[in-house]
């Protein structure tokens, strides 16, 4: 497929046709959706036919509610797998929702004590409800009750995946990219490019969380893999 069909945005502070922010927990997770949803965080869902024609059905940003310090996954290396590692973790997408590719024991809280990041759990969960309740009054992003000071439903969807904090902890493909910088692909288990869906500010959400969360993607296993950029 020629790049002039793929969609290539920036900086959109007004929601567009393809974008539905704030989904339900039953529309993004699939399985124990409890557990998922004690967890993470839904942001935002996209139609994947808009972003690639040759795709179809939807796929979420979400946020997990960990880290309070270091990153995810940082503490709790005895679940790791392929996939679900320090500062990345995936999905499987069937039917338009996720299910969690790894052990819920990944997250820190699944089982254990600790009432600091308990507490910075309940401060996401807080400020996606303000968030949510700001867009439903002001028809903008914004967890600061700023009417004055839209945020960016995502930041970007269509680049390539340049290399930046993130590329750490996991196989990678680099590639020069048209920019004179590289460009860095997560590769599937088999050794396949994933495909970089885009980015979003978790903060600009729910006042907590990365400066940049990228989505990747593989139309052939369906796999949705998550990384977190932070300055």
């Amino acid at each position: 497929m020629s790049s002039s069909k793929k969609l290539h945005v920036q900086d959109v502070k007004d929601l567009l046709p393809f974008m539905t922010p704030f989904p339900s927990a039953e529309q993004v997770f699939a399985g124990d959706i409890k557990t998922h949803r004690r967890h993470l965080l839904p942001l935002l869902t996209l139609d994947l036919a808009a972003i690639n024609p040759e795709w179809s059905g939807k796929i979420h940003f979400i946020s997990p509610k960990e880290p309070y310090e270091g990153m995810i996954g940082g503490r709790t290396t005895e679940y790791h797998d392929y996939y679900n590692r320090e500062n990345w973790l995936a999905f499987r997408l069937e039917n338009d929702r996720y299910t969690f590719l790894g052990d819920f024991r990944y997250f820190y809280l699944e089982g254990r004590e600790d009432s600091d990041l308990a507490e910075y759990y309940e401060d996401g969960e807080q400020g996606l409800e303000k968030a949510k309740a700001f867009y439903l009054q002001h028809g903008m992003l914004n967890p600061w009750d700023q009417t004055d000071n839209p945020q960016a439903w995502v930041d970007d969807i269509g680049s390539e995946p340049g290399v930046g904090n993130w590329c750490d902890g996991f196989p990678l493909e680099y590639e020069p990219g048209s920019d004179g910088y590289d460009n860095a692909y997560p590769l599937t288990q088999d050794g396949r490019r994933f495909h970089l869906i885009g980015w979003v500010t978790s903060y600009s959400y729910c006042d907590t969380g990365a400066d940049a969360i990228l989505l990747f993607y593989d139309p052939v296993e369906k796999i949705a893999l998550f990384t977190f950029d932070w300055t």
